[in-house]
C-alpha cells in the first residue's frame, strides 16, 4: 500500500494511481472486518472512478499525501490519529470533488461575410 505512483498527467499514471487509489480503499475495508464495508466500497467502483476523473488539479497529490497519514497512524495503532486522518481525508475529497461552474467561453466575433 505504501506504493507510490509517479504523479504525472498521463493517462497512464492515472490509471496507476487510479488502481493504486481503489486498492487502498479496498483493503482498509476488508481490513476493517466489516463486510458490509468492504461490499459497499465495492460497489462504489465506478463512482469513485468518475470522481476521479472530475478532480480538480493537484488532487492526486492531496489523495496520496491523505492516504500516508490515514496508513501511518493504522501502522502505529493509533485509532483516534486514524480516525481524524480519515474524517479529513474524507472531507478534503468532498471538496475536491465538488462540481466546478464552468469556465465562460469566450464570446465568438462575428464578422459580416457579404
Amino acid at each position: 500500500m505504501r506504493r507510490r505512483p509517479d504523479l504525472g498527467e498521463k493517462y497512464s499514471d492515472y490509471r496507476r494511481f487510479a488502481a493504486l487509489d481503489q486498492e487502498f480503499h479496498d483493503v482498509l475495508a476488508q481490513a476493517a472486518g466489516r463486510p458490509l464495508l468492504a461490499d459497499a466500497v465495492n460497489r462504489l467502483h465506478a463512482h469513485l472512478h468518475m470522481l476521479r476523473l472530475n478532480s480538480a488539479p493537484g488532487s492526486v497529490e492531496a489523495t496520496v499525501a491523505e492516504h500516508e497519514h490515514i496508513l501511518d497512524a493504522l501502522v502505529r495503532r493509533n485509532p483516534e490519529k486514524a480516525a481524524e486522518a480519515m474524517a479529513t481525508h474524507l472531507r478534503s475529497s468532498r471538496v475536491r470533488h465538488r462540481p466546478q461552474p464552468p469556465t465562460p467561453r469566450p464570446a465568438r466575433s462575428r464578422t459580416a461575410s457579404h
